[in-house]
């Protein structure tokens, strides 16, 4: 099995980035960034990239989520300049949302943590086209 540059194998730095990224997001960037600047494998350098694509989209997915938020508080602000009503998203959609959210990426990140310790990887069609495209 090939080695990193800190000692340990390429599969064990990948499986801790990922892992890494269900506990702490920005941890899991520095090591992303670590990888990409210092480390020459190419498999570990895809994953890399691979799971900063994961969390920018859950990211984006979730700031979406809040963009309705906001787009409903304008509306009750509006509505409160002439009665003393208010809208709601019906039956907590957005925790859900969100909730759904956090659960589906850092399950992806524990499946793909899982399978780089063989060096493997997780069939993500879009992800994937996105890494050989621009790698």
């Amino acid at each position: 099995m090939e080695k990193a540059k800190i000692g340990i194998s390429v599969g064990l730095l990948g499986a801790i980035m990922f892992f890494m990224g269900t506990i702490n997001i920005l941890g899991a960037i520095v090591i992303a960034g670590y990888i990409l600047i210092k480390e020459e494998n190419a498999w570990l350098k895809k994953a890399a990239v691979k799971m900063l694509i994961v969390v920018a989209t859950f990211g984006v997915l979730l700031t979406c989520m809040g963009l309705v938020d906001d787009v409903v508080d304008v509306i009750n602000v509006v509505i409160n300049w002439f009665t003393y009503k208010s809208i709601k998203l019906p039956l907590g959609i957005d925790n859900i949302y969100r909730y759904v959210c956090y659960f589906c990426q850092d399950a992806l990140l524990v499946l793909l943590g899982f399978k780089a310790l063989s060096m493997g990887t997780v069939k993500l069609g879009f992800f994937d086209k996105i890494i050989n495209k621009h790698m």
